[in-house]
């Protein structure tokens, strides 16, 4: 069947995907002033060091920061009742880490964006 030798040549790819675990549901409450504090930190690393004008410094410095802030917030998503300012914390975060890592990757100045080096 084509169904079982897609499933066959799935499983030898290095696209592979494991099983996805069960989810366990934290019960720490959610404290509003964090994640606006969050918010105001990726607002402001993307403003600053992934805005108009960008160079490799800046993005570098702009990774670290969104890595670290990832890491904050995925422990925090872990153990929190999930709300949906949480979930959408969670949600900008690695948004702001896919358009930083694309544009640390990209070299050329197009569109509005202004490549330094």
């Amino acid at each position: 069947m084509c169904a079982d030798d897609l499933s066959q040549s799935l499983s030898q790819n290095s696209y592979y995907f494991p099983p996805v675990e069960e989810w366990v549901m934290g019960n720490k409450p959610v404290d509003s002033a964090l994640i606006q504090q969050d918010w105001m930190t990726i607002k402001q690393t993307m403003w600053n060091y992934v805005g108009l004008q960008r160079d490799g410094t800046r993005l570098r410095r702009a990774l670290k920061m969104l890595d670290e802030l990832s890491l904050q917030i995925k422990d925090f998503y872990e153990h929190a009742t999930l709300t949906p300012e949480l979930l959408g914390l969670r949600n900008g975060v690695q948004t702001a880490l896919l358009i930083t890592q694309g544009a640390y990757r990209n070299k050329n100045s197009l569109g509005c964006h202004y490549r330094i080096n």
